[in-house]
């Protein structure tokens, strides 16, 4: 080929290239309104939402009467945060077009974002009468019921969006969310289940499920979803923490220790962590540890506005009580009362720190005033249990911790505690049957194994007397040194005899 022609072919091909690029430019660049709108869609899909806005300026100035570039700005105004110019182009939108129902829907997001919900539950409604199978209404709805605490409206609504599409996602993790709201754990677990089938990587919902069985009390469940939640993301402290506190609940304290030492690093303020590793510290026999964790909640809490928040005082207070600082937590938890005089925590916790100190009258006053206020309150009949045990009135002691197993089916210590009201009448046979009750749902509680063992021993198996001593030394610690002596002396008997 001549330089000639190369040079010809080679202006040629320069040409059709910058022909084409002029051509792709002229395609993408925005002619009229409608086009400066879909471009700003696509701004908006990607994230882009201030460049958005300036199409949706664009598309505006072109066509001041053009309602969809209104409500899609405020999509992107909402985005950002700008909530006053969201609802003002969401409400210019209305105006152009009346029937506007994507419109009504996002004002209404708008006031939901801003915690007016009678407001945003008004806009659903007007999207609704327009449509009545919009979705996204009914959704944002149930949310705003939910947050008020309607949760069986927000359930109702919930429903409404599975029903006209069952794939929507985040739907059934809150409706989830409303069913444990109203304590109704298994409804609440299927729901959760059922967004992980519509959205399996949602961690939100493992770590719902995660949470959903600590409330049930089985842990080793709540450890599997608290681990799910940790895979999609690792630095979740809420799924650490649960995770941890499930690993204490079990008996597995070396590995509480290292998910809330991990929640620590993650949240230096976490106060419910630094309790939980106070407890797992002296479950090992670390005491030093304990006891450090345990000033470091009290330093912390004591540093931080949230002290005067009544949750933080009790927990504040609990921690006092395992130092065996009664009188101490015993102020905490009368100034919780200060706060909120209808707190049922506070009366049960102090009128357990009024038991431990042998003040059963003031525990008594506690714990009937945590009764008066939450009839349900399952802990606040064990305490009245453990008094009338000690009083030696064992029917009583039988009837109060009948209540409470009626309200809490999953807590160890009511079983326990009424096994011993039967072992001190002498019922070997009903006592036995509830400490197995309490075993199987904390099989590493020291005090559990060690009734179950005395009972067998008492009841002629000795072979299973031997097993259950030998596991609660396996599991016992500091402040059971005199349990552990008379275990090891049975021990040597049984295997002797």
């Amino acid at each position: 080929m001549s330089e000639s022609n190369f040079a010809r072919n080679l202006i040629s091909t320069i040409s059709l290239v910058i022909i084409g690029i002029l051509t792709i430019g002229y395609m993408l660049w925005p002619h009229n309104a409608q086009e400066y709108n879909d471009r700003g869609r696509w701004q908006h899909e990607a994230g882009l939402y201030p460049i958005a806005v300036w199409d949706f300026d664009k598309a505006i100035e072109l066509d001041p009467n053009l309602a969809v570039a209104y409500k899609n700005r405020g999509d992107a105004y909402s985005e950002m945060w700008r909530l006053d110019r969201a609802r003002s182009d969401y409400t210019r939108a209305i105006e152009l077009d009346s029937a506007y129902v994507a419109a009504y829907n996002n004002r209404g997001n708008v006031y939901l974002d801003l915690r007016q919900y009678d407001s945003a539950i008004e806009e659903f409604n007007t999207a609704l009468s327009y449509d009545s199978l919009y979705a996204h209404s009914y959704y944002n709805r149930g949310l705003a019921f939910e947050y008020q605490g309607l949760n069986d409206e927000a359930i109702a609504d919930y429903r409404k969006v599975m029903a006209i599409d069952s794939t929507y996602t985040k739907v059934h993790r809150h409706c989830g969310i409303a069913y444990a709201n109203k304590g109704e754990y298994d409804s609440a677990i299927t729901e959760y289940l059922a967004e992980i089938e519509v959205n399996p990587k949602d961690p939100r919902a493992y770590n719902k499920l995660g949470y959903t069985y600590i409330k049930k009390r089985d842990y080793k469940q709540a450890i599997r979803y608290c681990t799910e939640t940790l895979e999609l993301i690792p630095r979740n402290s809420t799924a650490r923490y649960n995770r941890g506190l499930a690993y204490n609940q079990l008996g597995e304290h070396e590995k509480a220790v290292e998910d809330l030492e991990r929640v620590i690093s993650l949240a230096p303020s976490h106060l419910k962590a630094y309790q939980q590793l106070a407890t797992a510290h002296e479950k090992l026999g670390n005491h030093d540890a304990a006891r450090h964790y345990g000033d470091e909640y009290i330093r912390i809490s004591s540093e931080s506005a949230a002290i005067r928040n009544v949750g933080e005082l009790v927990s504040r207070g609990k921690i006092k009580h395992d130092q065996g600082r009664y009188d101490e937590a015993i102020v905490d938890y009368t100034g919780a009362l200060l706060i909120d005089s209808q707190s049922v925590s506070a009366y049960y916790n102090r009128g357990c720190a009024y038991a431990a100190k042998g003040t059963e009258d003031s525990a008594l006053i506690d714990y009937d005033r945590a009764l008066e206020l939450d009839p349900t309150y399952a802990y606040a009949y064990c305490g009245r249990g453990c008094i009338l045990i000690n009083q030696r009135l064992y029917d009583s002691a039988i009837a109060q911790v009948d209540r409470c197993i009626e309200y809490d089916p999953y807590y160890y210590f009511g079983y326990n505690l009424r096994g011993v009201a039967y072992y001190r009448k002498g019922d070997y046979d009903r006592a036995l049957a509830d400490y197995l009750k309490a075993y199987k749902r904390k099989p590493t509680d020291p005090d559990v194994l060690y009734n179950i063992a005395r009972v067998y021993q008492l009841t002629d198996r000795p072979d299973e007397s031997v097993e259950f001593f030998e596991k609660f030394l396996a599991n016992a610690g500091e402040g059971q040194e005199k349990a552990i002596a008379r275990a090891r002396k049975y021990l040597e008997l049984l295997k002797n005899s």
